[in-house]
């Protein structure tokens, strides 16, 4: 009788053993998408912020050319 009860558990433990490995690997697959879309949403993110960058630099070239102007106009 301790046979087949022994059988029956290890049957068992290798059953859910297999389904755990089967798990892990979709988690595994999962987490390795995961990071693959955080690091092209921060690639995305550097170059928005290196666009913004420069756009504020073209901002403060035309206000200064602007005050520039201003002030050429108030003292000839």
């Amino acid at each position: 009788m301790a046979v087949p009860v022994l059988s029956g558990a290890i049957g068992y433990a290798y059953k859910k053993l297999h389904t755990n490995e089967k798990d892990i690997s979709v988690l595994k697959a999962e987490m390795s998408s995961m990071k693959e879309t955080s690091s092209q949403r921060h690639k995305e993110t550097l170059e928005l912020m290196k666009e913004t960058r420069d756009d504020v630099r073209e901002v403060r070239v035309s206000v200064s050319t602007l005050v520039q102007a201003m002030r050429a106009d108030r003292h000839p």
